[in-house]
Protein backbone atom coordinates (compact mmCIF):
# COMPACT_ATOMS: atom_id res chain seq x y z
CA UNK A 1 0.00 0.00 0.00
CA UNK A 2 1.13 3.67 -1.09
CA UNK A 3 1.31 6.48 0.32
CA UNK A 4 -2.03 7.93 -0.93
CA UNK A 5 -3.75 4.70 -0.25
CA UNK A 6 -2.89 4.94 3.40
CA UNK A 7 -3.29 8.60 3.42
CA UNK A 8 -7.40 8.26 1.58
CA UNK A 9 -7.77 5.44 4.09
CA UNK A 10 -6.90 7.46 7.19
CA UNK A 11 -9.16 9.92 6.15
CA UNK A 12 -12.10 7.88 5.31
CA UNK A 13 -11.89 5.83 8.66
CA UNK A 14 -11.78 9.40 10.21
CA UNK A 15 -14.65 10.93 8.60
CA UNK A 16 -16.92 7.84 9.50
CA UNK A 17 -15.92 7.77 13.11
CA UNK A 18 -16.56 11.82 12.82
CA UNK A 19 -19.98 10.59 10.92
CA UNK A 20 -21.44 8.02 13.32
CA UNK A 21 -20.20 10.28 16.33
CA UNK A 22 -22.63 12.91 14.94
CA UNK A 23 -24.77 10.26 14.29
CA UNK A 24 -25.54 8.89 17.86
CA UNK A 25 -25.32 12.62 19.28
CA UNK A 26 -28.72 12.79 17.60
CA UNK A 27 -30.05 10.37 19.55
CA UNK A 28 -28.63 11.24 23.03
CA UNK A 29 -28.58 13.29 25.63
CA UNK A 30 -25.85 13.51 28.61
CA UNK A 31 -27.12 13.62 32.19
CA UNK A 32 -24.74 15.44 34.40
CA UNK A 33 -25.36 15.05 38.56
CA UNK A 34 -23.84 17.88 40.52
CA UNK A 35 -21.16 16.46 42.80
CA UNK A 36 -22.36 19.25 45.98
CA UNK A 37 -26.01 18.93 45.74
CA UNK A 38 -26.57 15.64 43.48
CA UNK A 39 -28.98 17.43 40.97
CA UNK A 40 -29.29 15.96 37.73
CA UNK A 41 -29.62 17.91 34.38
CA UNK A 42 -29.73 17.11 31.00
CA UNK A 43 -27.87 18.39 28.25
CA UNK A 44 -28.16 18.13 24.83
CA UNK A 45 -24.67 16.12 23.46
CA UNK A 46 -24.05 17.78 20.57
CA UNK A 47 -24.09 20.58 22.54
CA UNK A 48 -20.24 21.71 22.09
CA UNK A 49 -18.85 25.55 22.33
CA UNK A 50 -17.28 27.09 19.16
CA UNK A 51 -13.63 26.20 18.65
CA UNK A 52 -11.69 29.37 19.19
CA UNK A 53 -10.21 29.28 15.59
CA UNK A 54 -14.12 29.00 14.90
CA UNK A 55 -14.74 32.23 16.22
CA UNK A 56 -11.83 34.00 15.08
CA UNK A 57 -12.98 33.52 11.73
CA UNK A 58 -16.47 34.91 12.21
CA UNK A 59 -15.01 38.02 13.99
CA UNK A 60 -12.54 38.48 11.15
CA UNK A 61 -14.89 37.93 8.62
CA UNK A 62 -16.86 40.51 10.28
CA UNK A 63 -14.11 42.82 10.62
CA UNK A 64 -13.52 42.77 7.00
CA UNK A 65 -17.36 43.42 6.01
CA UNK A 66 -17.19 46.04 8.06
CA UNK A 67 -14.33 48.18 6.71
CA UNK A 68 -15.55 47.08 3.17
CA UNK A 69 -17.07 50.55 1.44
CA UNK A 70 -19.44 48.22 0.18
CA UNK A 71 -20.76 44.98 1.63
CA UNK A 72 -24.06 43.71 1.70
CA UNK A 73 -23.34 41.14 4.04
CA UNK A 74 -22.25 43.03 6.95
CA UNK A 75 -25.72 41.86 8.54
CA UNK A 76 -25.18 38.17 8.15
CA UNK A 77 -21.33 38.25 9.15
CA UNK A 78 -22.56 39.86 12.47
CA UNK A 79 -25.55 36.97 13.01
CA UNK A 80 -22.84 34.38 12.82
CA UNK A 81 -20.66 36.22 15.41
CA UNK A 82 -23.59 36.24 17.56
CA UNK A 83 -24.82 32.48 16.89
CA UNK A 84 -21.50 31.43 17.99
CA UNK A 85 -21.18 33.55 20.78
CA UNK A 86 -25.09 32.10 21.75
CA UNK A 87 -23.47 28.70 21.77
CA UNK A 88 -20.62 29.46 23.59
CA UNK A 89 -22.45 31.05 26.80
CA UNK A 90 -25.11 28.29 26.23
CA UNK A 91 -22.47 25.62 26.81
CA UNK A 92 -21.16 27.97 30.20
CA UNK A 93 -24.87 28.03 31.21
CA UNK A 94 -24.98 24.36 31.09
CA UNK A 95 -21.32 23.19 32.59
CA UNK A 96 -23.00 24.73 36.58
CA UNK A 97 -25.60 23.01 37.87
CA UNK A 98 -29.09 24.77 37.77
CA UNK A 99 -29.64 24.32 41.31
CA UNK A 100 -26.62 25.49 43.65
CA UNK A 101 -24.05 26.52 40.77
CA UNK A 102 -21.07 23.98 41.05
CA UNK A 103 -18.95 23.37 38.29
CA UNK A 104 -18.34 19.92 39.36
CA UNK A 105 -20.52 17.49 38.35
CA UNK A 106 -20.54 13.69 36.40
CA UNK A 107 -21.88 12.92 33.18
CA UNK A 108 -23.26 10.04 31.03
CA UNK A 109 -24.42 9.46 28.28
CA UNK A 110 -27.99 8.67 27.87
CA UNK A 111 -29.82 7.27 24.78
CA UNK A 112 -33.62 8.69 24.19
Amino acid sequence: MGFKEFFNQDIGAGMRAAREARELAKDSELQRTCGRCSTVWYVPADLKAPSKSEMFSAKLGKAGADLSLISFSRSRKQQKVNRLEDKAQAVKDEARCPSCGSGSFTETLVQL
